[in-house]
């Protein structure tokens, strides 16, 4: 059975058996790593990169980043706000949880909802499903990626590794921060 009927059959997810829409190619595109984007935009600049690199299978999603980059692509404007009210948990909770790469499965079909589109993304994002359960494209991701254009590529590269220069530089700046505070105590 499709985890996706057996899941609609509880309360929370009794929508998931009605609502079926076709995932986006924002949704899909929100769940490219970087080192994948950056594979697709060497390969796609210099075709020796292409056959040095072969064809490797797409990140596994969820990856680091893919949580908070879903729920970006999808907001109407207002989504983390809507989500803490209606999900009732507070907005540092749920910050706290994108901070981990994860979102409770209930949380994640309240932002479905609100932002329009297939609360089976939302499970696919959080990890509960797979993309062939909840009925992506066998190579959606790949697709989408590849009917970019340059300047759209180039920018989700930039956005990608802005984020992975973000969190870098907070895991840097914390081991400073725990290095400066055992000299002081030491």
């Amino acid at each position: 059975m499709n985890p996706l009927d057996v899941l609609g059959l509880f309360e929370p997810y009794a929508a998931l058996g009605q609502d079926r829409e076709p995932v986006t190619d924002a949704e899909l595109l929100s769940q490219v790593s970087y080192v994948d984007a950056l594979v697709h935009l060497l390969s796609r600049i210099r075709t020796d990169f292409a056959h040095t690199l072969g064809v490797a299978p797409m990140e596994a999603i969820p990856f680091d980043g893919s949580v908070r980059n879903w729920l970006d692509a999808i907001d109407p404007g207002g989504i983390r706000q809507h989500v803490s009210e209606y999900g009732g948990i507070t907005l540092s909770n749920l910050s706290a949880q994108l901070a981990e790469n994860r979102l409770d499965p209930e949380l994640a079909i309240i932002a479905s909802r609100f932002a329009g589109v297939s609360s089976a993304s939302g499970l696919v994002v959080s990890g509960l499903v797979t993309e062939q359960e909840a009925g992506w494209p066998i190579y959606g991701r790949v697709n989408a990626l590849s009917e970019l254009g340059d300047v759209e590529l180039i920018d989700l590269v930039s956005a990608r590794l802005e984020f992975l220069r973000r969190q870098t530089k907070k895991q840097v700046d914390a081991e400073n921060a725990a290095v400066n505070y055992l000299e002081t105590l030491g």
